[in-house]
């Protein structure tokens, strides 16, 4: 994964995750619970989404779980990381299906459409496509 020059220590990836989860908690008011995996939003150390949802394989890299909003299971991936291990992105949507969760594939925001694109050729290998949304961390807080 690039590593841009504004984005610290992070990876790409890593700073779609911590975006997303500091737009979510804002969106929330703090209210929801969210769990991010690779990265704590606050800086302090990596996050863990292990064993947060009950009955889903692996880590979502982020969780956002909370009774008054949408709860979501969100991949984070970039263009690049999708086209180097495909099965990868498409075993974890798969993974993480999980009733009363939305499943989001969460790209950087000029990754969007080409996310999209990926994700309508693959429609025949992701289990129930139509309950997976493509976001950026700008667009996520709308699913809330």
């Amino acid at each position: 994964m690039a590593i841009l020059h504004h984005l610290g220590d992070l990876t790409e990836e890593e700073y779609v995750i911590k975006r997303a989860a500091e737009k979510l908690h804002r969106e929330t008011n703090g209210e929801a619970t969210i769990h991010t995996d690779h990265v704590d939003p606050r800086g302090t150390e990596d996050g863990d989404t292990l064993n947060v949802v009950d009955g889903i394989d692996g880590k979502p890299d982020l969780i956002l779980k909370d009774f008054d909003y949408q709860s979501l299971l969100v991949e984070a991936e970039t263009i690049e990381g999708i086209k180097n291990d495909q099965h990868h992105a498409i075993k974890q949507l798969n993974d993480f299906r999980q009733a009363g969760y939305k499943r989001v594939l969460l790209v950087p925001k000029r990754q969007t459409s080409e996310a999209e694109d990926w994700l309508k050729a693959n429609t025949s290998k992701v289990e129930n496509v139509d309950d997976v949304t493509v976001e950026s961390a700008h667009s996520i807080p709308n699913l809330v």
